[in-house]
């Protein structure tokens, strides 16, 4: 289910919210996230931070199919117009289907920007699967805490993985059980 809204309520923080009906997961229910259009791109806000001011560009490694789309957005704070990073996603149909890059500022980092950007992207359609691009081994770590099962490939090997609202839930759960 995605709300339509005028573009500019996003930018000013629109109100109007949703949680898909049967998505709540058993122990982790998905964050409220609004959906808007934005020069025919979905924008993504939640109480978090915004995914907005979409720009298509293109990819070396991707040759989007039929109605898909290379698209690079601003991670912001859902007030004012720092910019915390960047994500690059590759949209089908108006859903993000690939995460082909994410970046977080300086500013951002060690500030679960990253984190709550994943949680923004995956709450927006909570049941559909977003695959995960180019998972280098600098950031293995990373996508294990997100849900991506580490590989056991050789130092400099990427991979390439799965998540979605289940699979990134029940990982912030393990972690929250494991420190205890």
């Amino acid at each position: 289910a995605t709300m339509v809204m005028r573009a500019e309520a996003v930018s000013r923080g629109g109100s109007a919210k949703y949680q898909a009906a049967g998505t709540a997961f058993e122990r982790s229910p998905a964050p409220q996230v609004t959906t808007d259009l934005q020069d025919g791109f979905p924008v993504f806000a939640s109480d978090d931070l915004t995914i907005a001011f979409p720009q298509e560009t293109e990819r070396f490694e991707v040759i989007p199919g039929p109605g898909e789309r290379v698209v690079n957005y601003a991670i912001m704070p859902t007030e004012g117009f720092d910019v915390l990073g960047h994500v690059e996603l590759l949209i089908k149909d108006g859903k993000p289907t690939s995460l082909l890059d994410i970046e977080v500022a300086p500013a951002g980092r060690r500030a679960g920007v990253g984190r709550k950007t994943i949680a923004t992207l995956l709450a927006a359609n909570p049941t559909d699967d977003i695959n995960i691009s180019n998972i280098v081994h600098a950031a293995r770590g990373f996508w294990e805490r997100m849900g991506v099962p580490a590989q056991n490939l050789e130092d400099g090997a990427a991979y390439d993985g799965t998540l979605n609202w289940q699979t990134f839930s029940q990982a912030a759960n393990d972690a929250g059980a494991n420190r205890l």
